[in-house]
């Protein structure tokens, strides 16, 4: 069965982590069958990124991205069948990460999300090798 996430590179991401919440963010969701951007919130706390994103179907590949404001983002993306399965992605300028160890929920994917928006770095664990 192939797994929509790959396992990839180590990241050695450039920049410092934030300290604290990360202001001027964006949460987006791409759905099926077009896969269009859709503003899901601005600036959203934990449970405001958990709440959409345990409330979609997930029975296609599905996609999560929270953008900073300065153009990075986390994305997290799958389905819930056992043959798509989840990955994470943190782009950062103009390289783009794929998670080492991929989300094997969609809980592992709000906890990412989550991590991502706090600043607190956990996220990172993700993708190191």
């Amino acid at each position: 069965m192939v797994r929509l996430a790959v396992l990839a590179v180590a990241v050695a991401c450039g920049r410092p982590e934030p300290s604290g919440p990360v202001a001027a963010t964006v949460l987006e969701v791409h759905e099926p069958p077009e896969y269009r951007p859709r503003l899901v919130a601005r600036d959203p706390d934990a449970a405001l990124i958990a709440e959409p994103v345990h409330a979609l179907p997930w029975q296609e590949v599905t996609f999560v991205v929270l953008v900073r404001e300065d153009g990075s983002f986390l994305e997290g993306s799958g389905s819930l069948r056992p043959e798509d399965g989840f990955s994470a992605k943190f782009g950062d300028g103009d390289r783009e990460h794929v998670s080492s160890r991929p989300p094997e929920s969609l809980e592992d994917v709000v906890r990412l999300l989550q991590s991502f928006r706090a600043g607190d770095g956990s996220w990172r664990e993700a993708f190191d090798g």
